[in-house]
């Protein structure tokens, strides 16, 4: 009896496990049968209405029309490209399944007749049409470019150029437009021919208004007269360069006098400066200088360099200089060489120099007599080597300026400004600039001149120019016993020496010094030998020196 209930207690139990595996596996399955059904119904359905539907014919190729599918159906769907004459219908044209925003008609285009078009879009819940448009297919022309674009100068006219080009064979029965670029061979951005110049049919145009002797660029378009259709993509560039005309400015012109003189004569240099190439409008083939003796004799040189060394008297002379291309000369620069008793006067005033913008500016302000012109020279301060000028010419009306030359930085720049009178140079004015200061790259060597009881005088060397980086603005001075607390003195640049006050007698003192400039100056770094150097990594240094105050 007792085997039998075993028996069957355990069946039952069987029975229970398997009815409730069986209750959760139909629990899961229609679990997964609404979420297959929820994301079906979400994704699968019929097509949109086509949008946006629009053609273009290309010249010597079939039409072919564009429109926008809408969203995805997330089924198998056709587009058909439907067109129809109000007489006769066409075959269809069906879309790739790849494409199914486009289609090219099989059949060539017929010019002067409305065509209308449509696009139906069906799957297997439904189908619908887009609009219908009605147009006439010479009114989606996009012809092909214009080719054998060619460019030729005047020399009747050093400002223009004369383009010329061969039409698409589509001109035989449409009108056309045009759109015509160009550009300076170096430039970027073009420049555009206006519109109202270029509205009708041609095959050729002339471009005014252009630099002399410049190369430009230029490439052309075209499309439908009346604006209907598509611009032409852009011809293959074509380049010219515009015929030469007269220099259109005279060259800056200065001189330098060497203060040697032998027997009543003295060296003077004449110095000028090439033309721009917007100035020059050509190349130049050589300069004339005249020099004139006050009232009486005349000398006339041909020069193909940009300076003339001549011995002079010590009288006035008159110096004209032209510059010539092959059209003709420029107007002429003249300078007057004062005799050799004249006295400059009337500099400028309060002449300053400062960087901005990453270039050095000059700045002054105009003497109160009329100036012909300024000329500004500036070169590099070094211990190591000569100072050797660069020079640029401003008009009397400039009083502020930058200077154009490749200049660097941590240099220091000596500047001159030396106004031009109508009788010859005033006074120079000179001032000092950094087109951007550094750290110094070196510190001061710091000596002891004399030690006392309770004080010690130091000394040092101002910095050589070449390792100054900047304007020196101040010294540092630390000094400290062997387990004191260090003590800063700040020293003005303009000092070479410092007397350390109110110091223990009988005590070893460590002394260092720095430099700074605007930009700063170095970290300071311990080193244990009298007026011994040490450079830490960012080329900085720093003095000490052992300063042993004695008894009295």
């Amino acid at each position: 009896m007792c085997v039998f209930e075993r028996k069957n207690i355990k069946n039952n139990v069987n029975y229970l496990l398997q009815e409730s595996l069986y209750k959760m596996l139909t629990l899961w399955t229609r679990v997964v049968q609404a979420a297959f059904i929820f994301l079906t119904t979400e994704s699968i359905v019929p097509p949109e209405k086509p949008k946006n539907l629009n053609c273009i014919v290309n010249e010597e190729k079939n039409m072919m029309c564009q429109w926008d599918p809408g969203r995805k159906t997330y089924l198998e769907t056709n587009y058909t490209l439907k067109s129809e004459w109000a007489t006769e219908k066409f075959a269809d044209c069906k879309a790739q399944r790849d494409t199914p925003n486009s289609c090219t008609l099989d059949y060539s285009p017929v010019y002067f007749v409305n065509i209308e078009v449509w696009v139906e879009a069906e799957n297997a819940l439904g189908n619908i049409t887009s609009d219908h448009i009605n147009f006439d297919p010479i009114d989606k022309v996009k012809p092909n470019p214009p080719h054998n674009l060619s460019v030729r100068s005047s020399e009747e006219l050093s400002s223009i150029l004369k383009l010329a080009w061969i039409n698409p064979s589509i001109k035989s029965f449409l009108r056309l437009k045009y759109s015509i670029q160009y550009r300076t061979k170096d430039a970027s951005t073009w420049s555009q021919i206006p519109p109202e110049d270029t509205s009708s049919t041609r095959s050729s145009f002339t471009v005014q208004d252009l630099k002399p002797f410049t190369e430009y660029v230029f490439r052309i378009r075209c499309m439908k007269e009346d604006g209907k259709g598509f611009w032409s993509d852009w011809s293959e560039e074509a380049s010219g360069i515009t015929y030469e005309a007269r220099p259109s400015k005279e060259p800056s012109f200065w001189y330098k006098i060497d203060p040697s003189h032998t027997h009543g004569y003295r060296p003077v240099k004449l110095i000028w400066k090439t033309l721009p190439p917007f100035e020059a409008n050509g190349k130049i083939l050589d300069y004339e200088v005249t020099l004139t003796r006050w009232k009486s004799h005349f000398q006339n040189y041909r020069v193909n360099d940009t300076k003339l060394t001549v011995n002079l008297t010590n009288d006035r002379y008159i110096a004209t200089l032209t510059a010539r291309n092959l059209v003709g000369r420029s107007d002429a620069s003249v300078l007057t060489i004062p005799a050799c008793d004249f006295r400059a006067v009337h500099p400028v005033m309060d002449l300053k120099a400062f960087p901005k913008d990453n270039k050095l500016w000059v700045e002054w302000t105009a003497p109160t007599e009329s100036v012909n012109k300024y000329i500004l020279e500036w070169c590099v301060l070094s211990d190591k080597s000569p100072c050797i000028p660069d020079w640029q010419q401003e008009d009397g009306t400039v009083h502020l300026t930058y200077l154009r030359g490749n200049l660097m930085e941590s240099k220091c720049y000596l500047i001159t400004v030396t106004p031009v009178y109508a009788d010859g140079p005033g006074s120079p004015e000179s001032v000092r600039a950094y087109l951007k200061q550094a750290a110094p790259s070196k510190g001061p060597t710091v000596r002891t001149k004399k030690v006392g009881k309770n004080e010690a005088v130091l000394e040092w060397d101002q910095l050589p120019v070449d390792v100054q980086n900047g304007f020196i603005r101040n010294y540092t001075i630390l000094y400290k016993t062997a387990f004191g607390n260090e003590t800063a003195v700040n020293v003005d640049s303009s000092h070479t020496e410092y007397t350390l006050s109110s110091l223990t007698s009988d005590t070893l003192y460590m002394v260092r010094m720095a430099a700074y400039t605007d930009e700063g100056g170095m970290q300071l770094v311990s080193i244990h030998l009298e007026q011994q150097k040490k450079e830490s990594q960012e080329q900085e240094e720093d003095i000490e020196c052992v300063v042993n105050c004695l008894h009295e």
